[in-house]
């Protein structure tokens, strides 16, 4: 007999139903689209050409917020389309203290451009690197 897993139970665990895995419930609410909305890099893949092609994360993002949305707007403008993998693919938090948000007028700004302007290649990215 199986057990219920422990964190679904511990007392703290917030979005419980996100702990769940179920293939059935995945299909049944599994989509893709071209839209941002969601989007977490947290629990977020991508293949590494893709990540190439338009050159990775911004660095011009300077502390907490929208590094990840912009990234994603740059994948969205470069044709790609998102797919939900809720309920199949499990991702859990590990709790931290919150990083300084005194950035995050600058980084709301960067990521606006980027939408506006349907932007595909940062400056600042990982070709740097390589």
């Amino acid at each position: 007999r199986k057990k219920m897993p422990e964190t679904l139970c511990k007392k703290g665990v917030e979005n419980r139903k996100n702990c769940l895995r179920s293939a059935f419930l995945s299909r049944l609410i599994s989509f893709k689209n071209r839209g941002m909305n969601g989007v977490r890099t947290c629990n977020f893949a991508f293949w590494r050409e893709d990540a190439l092609a338009v050159n990775g994360f911004n660095e011009d993002f300077i502390g907490w917020g929208r590094e990840d949305s912009e990234f994603t707007a740059r994948l969205l403008n470069y044709g790609l389309m998102r797919r939900s993998v809720k309920f199949n693919a499990l991702a859990y938090h590990l709790y931290h203290s919150r990083n300084d948000r005194s950035y995050l007028p600058e980084n709301d700004r960067l990521l606006k451009d980027t939408i506006e302007q349907k932007r595909i290649w940062c400056e600042k990215g990982v070709n740097a690197y390589l």
